[in-house]
């Protein structure tokens, strides 16, 4: 996942990462040596979607009448950081398993299997042993929670630092209304690395 190697001779790092006002809270990591997002980005990110999908009015307003059920998308990685699909999936992954670790959130949101890995479970070697049903009678998916990140980065001989934007949309994909984002959140973030010679 590294943006860039720093020789190791002859340079000492000073990490100054703040972030800026919105969703992200303090992105400080004085231990960092690069200006990608970290763990700690990751718990404050999923934490806030979590606690905005929950308590947002429209959300509510569905879920107050039946389960909401919801697929998982892909992050859509737009920044110059290296994330494969595997990795990533961790920024949705942790949304989904806060939405559904209270019982209270489990009985309004209702989370199903992509169409893929669905197919997958029913030929993988041992399926034949467990009933999963026929895709044509799988429950369908009436929302997508989906990820997009942005970064801008800006970088010379002594400075370098990289604003982050990810949003995550809740968009209605069955009809009808297919196509309307229900909610959408925001967690951003500013990191930067000074580069110093040594004496």
């Amino acid at each position: 996942m590294k943006l860039m190697t720093v020789p190791a001779w002859g340079l000492s790092i000073v990490l100054l990462a703040g972030a800026l006002a919105g969703c992200s809270g303090d992105a400080i990591n004085k231990n960092a040596q690069d200006t990608m997002l970290d763990a700690k980005d990751l718990v404050q990110m999923t934490d806030d979607m979590a606690a905005g999908i929950a308590s947002d009015a429209e959300v509510v307003a569905v879920t107050n009448t039946r389960p909401m059920v919801i697929v998982i998308g892909r992050v859509d990685n737009q920044t110059m950081e290296i994330m494969p699909h595997p990795q990533a999936e961790i920024y949705l992954a942790r949304v989904r398993a806060l939405l559904a670790e209270k019982q209270a959130l489990r009985s309004r949101f209702t989370f199903v299997l992509n169409r893929d890995t669905y197919e997958k479970l029913q030929n993988a070697e041992g399926a034949r042993d467990i009933n999963l049903g026929q895709p044509e009678g799988r429950l369908p998916p009436e929302y997508m929670l989906k990820a997009v990140f942005h970064s801008l980065t800006r970088e010379d001989n002594q400075i370098r630092s990289d604003y982050y934007l990810c949003t995550y949309q809740l968009t209605r994909i069955a009809p009808p209304n297919a196509g309307h984002i229900l909610w959408e959140g925001k967690y951003e973030t500013k990191k930067a690395m000074v580069k110093g010679f040594l004496d």
